[in-house]
């Protein structure tokens, strides 16, 4: 949870009963999968944070299923939103908007 009351985790959709990371904002529950590109390689299956901010990292798997994390950027922030070919921008009620950027999962052995 972040300053402004935002909680990102975790849920079970309604419809296929499939694992999605999720943002409340002021009691709307977004699914944040429908905040990236259509089409996505990528599925946001669990938040983990939000800072006051509105940066937001959890984790996430390829239709190949392989596990990587993400960090959601608000577009705001010029500087930090990496080339097209590699984010989605959109945009969200009281958020300006997020990108996407994905990095790879390390594993632990």
């Amino acid at each position: 949870m972040n300053a402004s009351g935002q909680v990102v985790g975790g849920s079970y959709t309604a419809w296929n009963r499939t694992y999605h990371a999720f943002l409340d904002s002021v009691g709307v529950m977004t699914d944040l999968n429908t905040l990236i590109a259509p089409g996505s390689v990528f599925t946001l299956e669990e938040a983990r944070s939000i800072s006051d901010n509105e940066y937001i990292t959890g984790i996430g798997t390829t239709v190949g299923g392989q596990t990587h994390a993400f960090l959601l950027t608000p577009v705001t922030d010029v500087a930090a939103v990496p080339e097209p070919a590699t984010i989605a921008s959109v945009g969200l009620g009281l958020l300006a908007g997020l990108g996407v950027t994905l990095r790879r999962r390390r594993s632990v052995a």
